[in-house]
Formats: C-alpha cells, structure tokens, sequence
C-alpha cells in the first residue's frame, strides 16, 4: 500500500481515538469508520461535504477514491488475511 495513503490512515486513527472518552472502556475500528466516512462524503454536497474532506483530511473527491480504493485493494495485507475471489 502506498506509504502516503498508510500514513493518512494512521493520522485520522489518531484523531479519532483522541475523540473518544478517556474514562471508559470502548472498542472501535478507526478505519471502519474513516471508509463510513468517506463513502458519506462521496454522497454529500456544500457544507457537509466539506466537513467530511477536512474532518478525513482530504482535499476533493479523487482523494477520497484513491485512499478508498486502496484499503479495499489491501484489506488482505491491512487484516492479515488472505481472501480469495
């Protein structure tokens, strides 16, 4: 995978876990919810849209189709698994 779009990944994991509370016990998937994320995006326009692209780091919709496309491309190396078609 491409180091850029490696270490997109990590930053928006970064943010996110920094969001939840740090009192509790929770369980979560930084990188389900960035690709929810920016499939809510690619569906949106005006202000949403915009929120969306700055809050997942992105400047336009070409970004967010080549950082998607490349987790769904690797989720094999990402997941350690080996999927077959």
């Amino acid at each position: 995978m491409d180091s850029k779009v490696l270490h997109s990944i990590a930053e928006f994991a970064v943010k996110f876990c920094n969001e939840l509370e740090k009192d509790k016990t929770t369980i979560c998937s930084p990188l389900s919810a960035e690709i929810m994320l920016a499939l809510l995006a690619l569906g949106c326009k005006n202000q949403s849209h915009a929120e969306l692209l700055k809050a997942l780091g992105m400047t336009d919709d070409e970004a967010v189709n080549f950082r998607v496309h490349n987790i769904i491309i690797n989720r094999k190396i990402i997941l350690g698994l080996a999927i077959e078609y």
